[in-house]
């Protein structure tokens, strides 16, 4: 189990939860899909998450978290535009957002730009009655886990 949910056994965690781990990442996905429509935003290719959740996979909006240059893809540097996507996705279409990756924007833009980001996205997905829910693994560090639990209101 991760290092954000020691406290909380398998049997307590439940998909309302913020922090989804990342163990049971796919599960989730399947689930929340199957319910309402998802903006994602993931280190896996759209191609793959196709097939990982056919046949909901119409009911996610996948942005690919890479450095290579594709139309499918945004920068982990690129928060302006994925704050963009994710915004008029939350607002127009009221989709849930799952972030999935966040460690790869920790990497590349640091805890405050990243919380920023996330804090922002959080605060308008509860404004417009969607879900918010960030993937966390056992990449991250305690101190990272603290901080984005505060940023979510879990503390």
């Amino acid at each position: 189990m991760v290092l954000s949910l020691r406290r909380r056994s398998p049997e307590e965690w439940s998909e309302d939860y913020p922090l989804v781990p990342y163990d049971r990442f796919v599960s989730f996905l399947r689930s929340k899909a199957a319910k309402k429509p998802i903006f994602l935003v993931t280190r896996f290719h759209p191609s793959y998450l196709e097939r990982l959740l056919d046949p909901l996979s119409s009911n996610v909006i996948p942005v690919w978290l890479s450095n290579v240059s594709s139309p499918m893809s945004v920068g982990p540097r690129e928060l302006y535009r994925l704050e963009s996507m994710a915004l008029d996705n939350i607002r127009n279409r009221g989709t849930d957002v799952v972030l999935e990756g966040v460690e790869y924007m920790f990497l590349e833009n640091g805890d405050v730009g990243t919380l920023r980001f996330i804090g922002k996205l959080h605060d308008e997905a509860v404004i417009h009655g969607s879900g918010f829910y960030v993937v966390v693994s056992d990449a991250f560090s305690e101190r990272q886990i603290a901080m984005l639990k505060g940023t979510l209101g879990l503390l």
